[in-house]
C-alpha cells in the first residue's frame, strides 16, 4: 500500500485504495492501472456530477513506488460532513460492481470505519489487532477474510495474501448478512441522499465572485471554510476588498450543500467597510449577508500567498497541454461514449463544467499533486483570466425552504425516543425528522385542550410505569425494569449440577473437617466425603434461617385465612393514619404535597374537630404529585448531565424535555 494510505489518516479524512486484482495473475503491465485511473474516473464523475463536497472531491491517484501491490489511492478531507465519508462509499461500491476485477479498502481517522459500523454483528475473533489487510469492498458488498488455517491465512496476513483470498472463489471472504444489512443501512439512501443534502440560496455578491461560483460551483466550499476559518491577520484583507469590490454587486442563486449554508448563516459577523448592509429586516438582507461573507471568504484566499504557487513546475488545468496528450483524447472519447457529457453542446456551461471536472481528475491519474490541482488560490487565478461573465447569464432561480435547520427541543427529544425504542441511531432519527418535515405540511390546529390533554397522559404514564417498577421483584443482579425478563421469564432452561454445586459451597463456606483430614496422613478425602461436609455446612447455615421459615409460615396462613388478613390489614392502616397524624404537625410532614380537600370534606373537618381553628387542617400526602415533584427536582439538578433520576426514567421508556429556564 502506498505509504500515504498505510499511515493514520489525516484528521477528518477518508483513505480508499483500489488494487487491480488482476496483477496477482500477471505481473504488473505499465499503463494499466492508467487505463483503470481513467476508467474509474469517468464513472466517478458521473455518479458524483453536481454534489458539492464540503472540503475535497473524490480523487484517484497512480501509487506503484514503494507498494506491495501497484494501486490507486485518493485521499479526501470531510471535515464535519459525516455525509461525505459515506457517499465516497457508497461511489466505491458502485466502482466495484461494474469493476469486479478490483477489491478496495477504505479507511478514515478511526480505522476500519465499516467494521465499526457492524460492530455489533462481526464474529468475535475479529479486532484491531486481527482485522488489518483482511477488509475489502469487492463486487458491490465488504468481504472479510476469515481465520481459515488450512489455507494458511491464520493470525496475521499480507496484503498479497488477503487480496489473493478475496480473489479465490473457493474461501468464502463475503461478509454476513447482518454485517452487510448494517452498511447497507448506511449507503442505500444515495445517491438520493447526495441530491437532497444540496440547498439553493439567493446571494448578493461582487460580479467576479458570480463569476467564479457560474464557472465553478466547487469553490463555494474553499470560500465557506475560509471565511469560518478566519483569523484577525486574514481579515485584514477584508477592509479593501481589492480583488473582489463590491461596488458590482449582482444577484445569483449558489448552490450550497446543506452543512455549508448553515455553517454560513449561523455566523454573526459585522460587515468589513466597503460593505453597506440594508437593514436587518429588509428582505433582501439575508441575501446581502450570506453574499459578502462569500466575497470576504474568497478575498481572504487570494490575499493568502502562501496558497499561491508556481506554475512553471507543476501541472494544472490552465497550463496543461491537453490538445497535444493523445491519452486525454482517448480519456474524453470514452467519456462521450459512456454519455458523460449527456446532451450538451461543446461550448455550453455544463460542458465546460464536466470538461473542468475530467480534466482536473486526468491530471490526478496522471500523478500530478492534489494539493496543487485542487489549490483554490490556483483554480480563482485560472478562472478570473478567462473572459468576464454575462450578468444575464447567472442563475436566478428559487430559493429552497431552510425549514430543516429549525428543530424545536421536545420534537427532537420525541423523536429520538421513538427511534430509541427502535434501535435507530440519533443521526439516522434526525435525518428522518427532516425528511417528515419536507414531506408534511406547515398547518398545525393543536389548541390548548388538546395540548394539556396531551400532557396529563405523560403525567399518568410516568406514574403507572414508576408504580409498576416498584411493583417488581429484584433479584442478586439488580432490580428489573418492565421490558425486561429473567431467563426463566424469557423460557431459558435451568440446569442444576450437583457435583459443581457442592464444589462451590465448599470453596465459599470452607470446609469443617479440613483439619482433621489434614491431620490424618493416611486419610484422603473423596467426593462421597465432600458432599456430605457439604451438606453438614449447608445444614448449619440453615438454622440460621428458621425466622425466614416462620415468616413464610405466617404468610401462608394469611392466605388461608381471609378474615385474619382483612383484620391486620385494618389495623396497620389505622397505624399509619395515627402516624400521619403525628408527623403532620412535624417539619417533615410540612415538606410533602397533601390532598386537595373538597368542600363537603372541609365541612365534616369542621364539624368533628372543635379545636380546628387553632391546628392546620389534617390533609393526607398525595403520593402522585410528591413522587412527580421529586422526580422533576431530580433531573433538574442533573443540568443536562445523567444522573439517577433521567437513568430511571430512561430506562422505563420516558423521556423529559428539556428546562428552558436553564
Amino acid at each position: 500500500m502506498d505509504s500515504a494510505v498505510q499511515g493514520t489518516p489525516e484528521e477528518d479524512a477518508v483513505v480508499y485504495t483500489i488494487y487491480d486484482l488482476g496483477a496477482l495473475r500477471s505481473p504488473y503491465e505499465p499503463g494499466a492501472l492508467d487505463r483503470l485511473s481513467s476508467s474509474l474516473l469517468s464513472d466517478a464523475c458521473l455518479i458524483t456530477e453536481g454534489y458539492i463536497w464540503h472540503k475535497d472531491r473524490f480523487n484517484l491517484a497512480v501509487s506503484v513506488s514503494g507498494s506491495e501491490m501497484p494501486s490507486l489511492s485518493g485521499r479526501q478531507r470531510i471535515g464535519d460532513c459525516i455525509d461525505d465519508e459515506w457517499f465516497v462509499v457508497y461511489v466505491l461500491l458502485e466502482l466495484s460492481k461494474k469493476y469486479p476485477d478490483i477489491a478496495v479498502r477504505v479507511q478514515d481517522t478511526d480505522g476500519e470505519f465499516l467494521l465499526i459500523e457492524a460492530a455489533m454483528e462481526l464474529p468475535s475473533w475479529l479486532d484491531p489487532t486481527t482485522s488489518p489487510n483482511r477488509t475489502y469492498i469487492h463486487r458491490g458488498k465488504l468481504h472479510i477474510v476469515p481465520r481459515i488455517h488450512s489455507h494458511g491465512l491464520g493470525g496475521d496476513i499480507s496484503l498479497r495474501a488477503g487480496l489473493a483470498a478475496v480473489a479465490d472463489e473457493q474461501i468464502q471472504t463475503q461478509a454476513s448478512v447482518l454485517v452487510d444489512k448494517a452498511i447497507s443501512a448506511r449507503t442505500q439512501r444515495y445517491p438520493a441522499k447526495a441530491a437532497r443534502n444540496t440547498h439553493h440560496a439567493s446571494c448578493i455578491v461582487p460580479l467576479k465572485v458570480a463569476h467564479l461560483l457560474y464557472h465553478e460551483p466547487q469553490l463555494v466550499s474553499a470560500a465557506v471554510e475560509a471565511f469560518y476559518l478566519r483569523d484577525p491577520i486574514s481579515l485584514k484583507a477584508c477592509h479593501k476588498m481589492e480583488t473582489f469590490p463590491p461596488a458590482t454587486n449582482v444577484r445569483m442563486t449558489i448552490k450550497f450543500s446543506r452543512l455549508l449554508y448553515a455553517q454560513l448563516l449561523s455566523q454573526q459577523f459585522y460587515p468589513p467597510k466597503p460593505f453597506q448592509l440594508p437593514a436587518s429586516s429588509d428582505p433582501s438582507f439575508k441575501a446581502a449577508d450570506l453574499g459578502m461573507k462569500l466575497a470576504c471568504g474568497l478575498e481572504m484566499i487570494c490575499a493568502d500567498r502562501t496558497m499561491w504557487t508556481p506554475e512553471d513546475d507543476k501541472a494544472t488545468v490552465c497550463n496543461y497541454p491537453f490538445e497535444q496528450d493523445k491519452e486525454w483524447a482517448a480519456f474524453q472519447s470514452r467519456l462521450i461514449k459512456m454519455g458523460y457529457y449527456r446532451t450538451e453542446i461543446a461550448g455550453s456551461k455544463l460542458f465546460k463544467h464536466l470538461e473542468q471536472t475530467a480534466k482536473e481528475q486526468y491530471l490526478l491519474s496522471k500523478g500530478n499533486d492534489l494539493e496543487n490541482i485542487d489549490n483554490p488560490a490556483s483554480r480563482i487565478r485560472y478562472l478570473l483570466s478567462l473572459p468576464q461573465v454575462e450578468r444575464s447569464q447567472l442563475p436566478n432561480g428559487p430559493e429552497d425552504s431552510d425549514a430543516w435547520m429549525y428543530i424545536e427541543d421536545t420534537e427532537l427529544d420525541d423523536v429520538f425516543q421513538q427511534r430509541a425504542q427502535e434501535n435507530v441511531r440519533p443521526e439516522e432519527a434526525l435525518e428522518a425528522l427532516n425528511d417528515d418535515d419536507e414531506s408534511s405540511s406547515d398547518g398545525s390546529d393543536s389548541d390548548d385542550e388538546k395540548i394539556n390533554s396531551a400532557d396529563v397522559k405523560k403525567l399518568e404514564t410516568l406514574i403507572q410505569s414508576f408504580g409498576k417498577f416498584m411493583k417488581t421483584k429484584s433479584d442478586p443482579s439488580g432490580a428489573l425494569f418492565p421490558h425486561e425478563t429473567t431467563d426463566h421469564e424469557a423460557g431459558v432452561p435451568i440446569h442444576f449440577d450437583e457435583s459443581e454445586f457442592f464444589k462451590s459451597v465448599v470453596s465459599i463456606l470452607g470446609d469443617p473437617d479440613e483439619a482433621t483430614a489434614e491431620s490424618d496422613q493416611d486419610a484422603r478425602p473423596t467426593a462421597p466425603l465432600k458432599k456430605r461436609q457439604a451438606r453438614q455446612i449447608i445444614v448449619e447455615r440453615d438454622s440460621d434461617d428458621e425466622d425466614d421459615s416462620d415468616e413464610e409460615q405466617e404468610d401462608e396462613d394469611l392466605h388461608s385465612d381471609p378474615a385474619l388478613a382483612a383484620s391486620i390489614d385494618a389495623e396497620m392502616k389505622q397505624y399509619m393514619e395515627s402516624m400521619d397524624h403525628e408527623l403532620h404537625q412535624t417539619k417533615l410532614g410540612k415538606d410533602f404535597e397533601k390532598q386537595a380537600t373538597t368542600v363537603v370534606e372541609a365541612d365534616a373537618n369542621d364539624q368533628l374537630s372543635g379545636s380546628a381553628d387553632d391546628e392546620e387542617e389534617f390533609r393526607p400526602v398525595d403520593l402522585d404529585v410528591n413522587l412527580i415533584k421529586n422526580l422533576l427536582m431530580s433531573f433538574e439538578s442533573q443540568q443536562g448531565l445523567s444522573g439517577p433520576g433521567g437513568s430511571i426514567l430512561s430506562s422505563l421508556g420516558i423521556t423529559l424535555p428539556k428546562n428552558k429556564d436553564t
